[in-house]
């Protein structure tokens, strides 16, 4: 018999659980944080494709007149914001033949729930050839 048997350490298994249960909890708690920012910052990555595309779409349709682009823009989601460009390309512009091109660009601002870890804005772009 050892020193510890009089004791009763080795049979006593109660608050195991217990212990068991909070040194895992907090592992569990970052991962659920973690899977619903990222859900939220997907969906709102959704939301910012579908706005840059509807404001793509607008100017192929319609022609581009920016004012008329944000108002289609906006009436799809008004929490996006919108910043629209009309590039002119004579051959050099990122790999695009010449022409005119619309650029839409479209964010939201999403914080994390992890602060400062990742970037608060979520962008996409859009870009068409209008002629």
């Amino acid at each position: 018999m050892g020193i510890l048997s009089g004791i009763g350490w080795r049979r006593d298994r109660q608050g195991t659980a217990t212990i068991e249960f909070a040194l895992i909890l907090p592992i569990m708690v970052l991962l659920v944080m973690g899977l619903a920012d990222e859900v939220r910052r997907t969906l709102a990555a959704m939301d910012v494709d579908a706005v840059a595309a509807t404001g793509a779409m607008w100017a192929v349709q319609h022609g581009p007149d920016g004012a008329r682009m944000r108002a289609a823009m906006a009436a799809q989601d008004g929490a996006v914001e919108a910043q629209i460009r009309i590039v002119v390309c004579d051959g050099a512009c990122g790999g695009l033949p010449a022409g005119r091109y619309v650029r839409v660009v479209a964010g939201r601002r999403v914080p994390s729930l992890f602060g400062a870890l990742r970037p608060a804005q979520v962008t996409s772009t859009a870009t068409v050839r209008i002629e």
